[in-house]
């Protein structure tokens, strides 16, 4: 098997699926766009080698927003506007074979793109139920006509669920078909990470971190300012910030002492190094003796703590396995 091509080296494949995901607000479009203009200006990106190629950006939502940021990329890459970058202001019905027709014959007629991004699934899928692995999958095969026709890599831009740990919000079989899927979440105000779920072909890479510069792109003394993205040179610490709750705490405990007495190597293979793992009901088990007072609302706490301690990165998770991220594994 040849090895695989890089829009974007060891991050967008060539002719791939990819997804970048967080909860709203965490700087998914400011990622997506900076990545975007550095292809169609054929710039590398962050040190990350990039091929030159035509974006296509399907603005679903944010359409407002997206003048200011693209204009603020530009000042702060002190780049004349970029020729090879297009943005679609509207959604574009993914289930929907009529609207994949015209949005078929839209891109036939404007040229081939090397880069087509879906902002958002969402928006994609409006007329759909992201949960349903039927819609889910009519949405999958939308992207793979478009990779098929067109010759592109696409990136899709999504939410994550309620609960953060368990990743994509919606049906799994999206993270099944992806190349890529990178998490995006800002550990300060003012600092962006995202964070590899999964490569395929390739090692995993690392944490990424971006720092988020005010930009001033108005005249005057009250012109307006946007926002664009530096790799970072410090990388935050966000769990020096982080005050654990009682309950969390707790957790915790109960999960130094699993991975003391049940631990054992990780058989995903995604815990680093010689760390040791444990199961999720092991972790469980062990937690429900030291929190659970005979109340019935256990598992709920118990669920929040696992979220909040993966999302803050003090605990590693994969599939079924847990483990202490930053003390060795125990």
């Amino acid at each position: 098997m040849p090895p695989p091509e890089w829009l974007v080296d060891t991050i967008i494949p060539k002719n791939e699926l990819a997804v970048l995901y967080g909860p709203p607000g965490e700087g998914k479009t400011f990622v997506a766009l900076d990545l975007s203009l550095h292809v169609a200006a054929g710039r590398d990106w962050h040190g990350q080698t990039t091929k030159p190629g035509r974006v296509l950006y399907i603005a679903g939502e944010g359409v407002s927003g997206l003048p200011s940021r693209i204009k603020a990329w530009h000042a702060h890459n002190e780049y004349e506007p970029v020729q090879d970058f297009y943005v679609l202001p509207e959604a574009v019905e993914f289930l929907d074979p009529a609207s994949m027709f015209r949005l078929s014959n839209t891109i036939s007629e404007m040229g081939r793109f090397d880069l087509i991004v879906i902002d958002t699934v969402a928006r994609a899928m409006a007329d759909g139920d992201e949960n349903s692995a039927t819609d889910m999958g009519k949405f999958i095969k939308a992207c793979g006509n478009l990779q098929r026709v067109h010759g592109a890599s696409v990136l899709g831009i999504h939410h994550s669920g309620k609960d953060t740990a368990k990743g994509l919000r919606g049906s799994s079989s999206l993270k099944g078909a992806v190349n890529t899927s990178l998490s995006c979440k800002k550990i300060t105000d003012n600092q962006i990470r995202l964070t590899f779920e999964k490569q395929k072909d390739v090692e995993m890479g690392k944490p990424i971190s971006f720092d988020m510069v005010q930009v001033q792109i108005g005249d005057g003394l009250i012109g307006q300012t946007s926002v664009a993205l530096e790799l970072s040179t410090i990388v935050q610490d966000e769990k020096q910030k982080f005050n654990m709750s009682t309950n969390e705490r707790l957790a915790m405990k109960a999960l130094r002492s699993a991975v003391w007495e049940l631990g054992h190597a990780s058989r995903s293979g995604k815990a680093p190094g010689m760390t040791r793992v444990v199961s999720l009901d092991q972790w469980r088990d062990e937690a429900k003796a030291l929190m659970d007072n005979g109340g019935k609302y256990f598992y709920t706490s118990f669920n929040r703590c696992v979220a909040r301690l993966v999302e803050r990165e003090v605990v590693g998770k994969y599939d079924d396995e847990v483990w202490l991220a930053n003390e060795g594994g125990v």
